[in-house]
């Protein structure tokens, strides 16, 4: 028994003993740790003592910079719009884009004197350079068919090299669709914008007269093809009721003597007075202003540098000094590195 007993001590001794280092490697870790971190902050301090200059010149550098910005540069409010000059104004609203950029700054001026600059650009791509090559140079071909086919000019090889040469000698007011932007010192509405670079055109009283022209154009056209349309739907139903002979009596030309023929006919006219309904009101929506808004004045870049606080800079200045820092001490690190293992 009395063995038995001692045994058990042992094993319990031994349980704690087990216990007690675990305890201590335990402790001795969490204080390792601390210690480390307490290492690496002494360190970090003796690196921000050593370059304390580097640090400080940074942050007066950065914060310099800060408060030119916050309270010295104005702010620049950049503005774009595109539009679609109608009526063969293009080339008078790059006239009246670059008289705007003259009186850009007139302090005599309510508007222009806190514009910077206006600039006009045309809105260039693939799709656009094709248009307007088949818009001009396509169309001129297809006038000739003989010819064009005689000269190979049909091929997609031949056609890629004319859209190609073609492009070298368009012009920025080519194209249909233009940019037009507008940096600003102060905030502008679209209102704005609008009534100094778009209704003077809008206005013009020659162009005034070609779209009244150009729509009461449309408007006959519309008339036209409705009356047409109704001559169609007349016949038809004289056709359906078996009155043939009073479809002489119309000014349509209809090809064809028989009932059938007579359908078909007046049904593929009709179907292309209606297609010319439809594009007579796309037309009539496309042309309704001599300079059409496709995209109002929006603002795009609100400031040109970034307006933010002077201590916000101060803060960069830190970051910077910071980084710089590590880079020189990663080059000691390497250079050491690379005598120790030379």
């Amino acid at each position: 028994m009395d063995n038995q007993n001692t045994h058990q001590e042992t094993d319990i001794l031994v349980l704690l003993d087990y216990f007690k280092k675990g305890i201590k490697g335990i402790f001795r870790g969490i204080g390792n740790f601390f210690k480390g971190i307490f290492t690496l902050i002494i360190h970090f301090l003796i690196l921000i003592k050593k370059y304390w200059i580097l640090i400080v010149s940074c942050i007066l550098v950065f914060a310099i910079v800060g408060f030119f910005n916050k309270n010295i540069l104005p702010p620049a409010y950049n503005y774009e719009m595109i539009v679609q000059p109608n009526f063969n104004s293009t080339g008078s609203l790059y006239q009246l884009v670059n008289s705007c950029d003259t009186r850009a700054g007139n302090p005599d001026d309510a508007f222009f004197k806190d514009i910077k600059s206006v600039r006009i650009l045309p809105v260039k791509s693939l799709t656009e350079d094709v248009n307007i090559y088949y818009n001009t140079v396509g169309n001129a071909f297809s006038e000739n068919a003989g010819f064009k086919q005689a000269d190979n000019r049909d091929t997609i090889f031949f056609r890629q090299y004319e859209i190609a040469k073609f492009k070298s000698e368009i012009t920025d007011k080519d194209y249909p669709r233009q940019i037009i932007s507008i940096k600003s010192a102060v905030p502008l509405n679209e209102q704005q914008i609008q009534s100094k670079i778009i209704d003077p055109l809008e206005n013009d009283p020659y162009y005034v007269k070609y779209r009244e022209s150009y729509m009461k154009s449309i408007d006959l056209q519309t008339k036209y093809n409705t009356l047409n349309l109704q001559r169609i739907d007349t016949l038809l139903l004289a056709l359906a009721k078996g009155e043939t002979t009073k479809t002489q009596s119309q000014t349509l030309t209809i090809s064809g003597e028989a009932k059938n023929n007579l359908e078909t006919d007046l049904l593929e006219q009709s179907r292309n007075f209606f297609h010319a309904l439809a594009d007579s009101e796309i037309r009539k929506n496309l042309y309704s202003d001599v300079i059409r808004v496709i995209a109002p004045p929006s603002l795009v870049n609100a400031k040109s540098i970034v307006k933010r606080s002077t201590t916000a800079f101060a803060l960069y200045g830190l970051l910077f000094s910071l980084f710089v820092i590590f880079g020189i001490q990663t080059v000691k690190f390497l250079n050491q590195y690379e005598k120790e293992h030379a």
